[in-house]
């Protein structure tokens, strides 16, 4: 029997065969060299290529694994908190600024003005009030100028060097209608008005052409409190 009608056998078919041919330890050969055996030959199978199994094909190859190399492994990477959002710093209070000593709180320091305002108004106001009253001869308003206490100061005659003094608005009241009663047409008329820090110096004419220059000093109520007169020593010509 040839090798091809053997290989075409089943195993078991084989061992049938080998054991009538009085092979030796038949079980312990292989398909391919008891077909070998069987053929005549030395009992030795044809060497396939390594890596085959018995039965040939793909199927019964043993393929070895490629062995990969390992990669390093890897350190953990710091975990990173998440930003915070820079806090800009709260600007700081201002500080209050200590308020000088002898000053009330709540209240600002107001620079005095020479001519400042009063109760009762400022120096222009006084004196056109005291140019109307004298003009309109209303000898209650003329009074209505001066403070209850004021101090009146004026030559005895024009021209003369003596001065009478005259203090309180009644006295002074009197004196004036004295003078009214004297000149019915009396006027003056404004030519300067000089601002000092406590009050004003008026220089006027009046209707018979005299000049003269009066000196007042006002108080908290805007009235004249301090009062002197100078009167023109000379008499305009004509």
């Amino acid at each position: 029997m040839n090798k091809s009608q053997l290989e075409s056998k089943h195993i078991a078919e084989l061992h049938d065969l080998a054991a009538e041919a009085g092979v030796e330890r038949y079980r312990m050969l292989t398909r391919a060299e008891l077909i070998e055996k069987l053929a005549g030959g030395n009992g030795k199978a044809e060497s396939k290529p390594q890596g085959e199994r018995r039965g040939g094909g793909d199927s019964g190859r043993r393929r070895k694994r490629e062995r990969r190399p390992r990669e390093p492994k890897r350190e953990p990477e710091p975990r990173q908190e998440p930003r915070q959002q820079s806090k800009k710093p709260e600007p700081k209070a201002a500080e209050a600024k200590p308020e000088p000593q002898g000053e009330r709180p709540g209240r600002k320091r107001r620079r005095r003005r020479w001519g400042r305002r009063r109760k009762q108004g400022g120096v222009r106001e006084h004196a056109d009030r005291w140019l109307g009253a004298w003009n309109a001869r209303d000898l209650d308003e003329i009074a209505a100028c001066y403070s209850e206490n004021v101090e009146f100061v004026l030559p005895a005659l024009v021209g003369d060097s003596e001065e009478r003094r005259i203090g309180g608005r009644e006295a002074l009241r009197e004196h004036f209608r004295h003078g009214l009663e004297l000149a019915p047409n009396l006027s003056v008329t404004e030519e300067s008005l000089l601002v000092g820090p406590r009050g004003f110096a008026i220089l006027y004419r009046r209707e018979d052409g005299h000049r003269a220059i009066e000196t007042v000093e006002l108080d908290g109520d805007g009235l004249a409190a301090k009062v002197r007169v100078f009167y023109e020593r000379e008499q305009p010509d004509g």
